[in-house]
């Protein structure tokens, strides 16, 4: 959702109050409407309406896939990767019935799914001593700013205190001395 799409929702939420409850677990995950609930801290509700789904969490996750099929809104390459996940705990006949992809759909989604996880040569484990090679750096080879590509992932060397107010990071993996 870009920037004034989501400013108009806050004030419409400001204005007319969260019009759509908030899907939560029991455990008060939020299973759909994160956007929503975000939009109404941003508007000073202090109290939403919800409705506690009771599912295990992968339950949860075919209901938000099924929620966005119905309204036709998807990102393809995060479905493909949820539907791989999920094709560990349910069967795709289960999926198709439970979300509304027909099975080509889902076999067509997860076989496009980039599978640049597998290493092409397996990893040799070598004697290399960790702490000296680390010793030996004299200038370290990443800067702020670098962004490196790791298959269908980025990294990126950043400072997210560096970020504005309104945003906030989704994962920070830290590295601390």
């Amino acid at each position: 959702m870009d920037d004034h799409i989501y400013r108009s929702l806050v004030e419409s939420i400001r204005k007319h109050g969260v019009l759509q409850p908030i899907l939560v677990r029991s455990d008060m995950t939020i299973v759909k409407g994160e956007k929503r609930w975000r939009a109404a801290q941003e508007a000073g509700l202090t109290e939403l309406i919800c409705v506690i789904v009771e599912s295990t969490e992968e339950e949860a996750k075919l209901l938000t896939i099924s929620l966005s099929h119905l309204r036709g809104r998807t990102n393809e390459e995060l479905l493909a990767s949820l539907l791989e996940e999920l094709s560990g705990f349910f069967t795709l006949e289960d999926i198709s019935l439970q979300t509304g992809f027909q099975m080509d759909e889902l076999n067509s989604l997860i076989l496009g799914l980039n599978s640049d996880t597998e290493l092409g040569t397996p990893v040799q484990e070598d004697d290399i001593n960790v702490q000296r090679a680390l010793d030996e750096i004299k200038e370290p080879e990443t800067r702020y700013g670098d962004v490196w590509q790791l298959g269908r992932h980025f990294l990126v060397c950043g400072d997210t205190t560096k970020l504005q107010k309104r945003v906030k990071a989704a994962l920070v993996v830290t590295d601390p001395p």
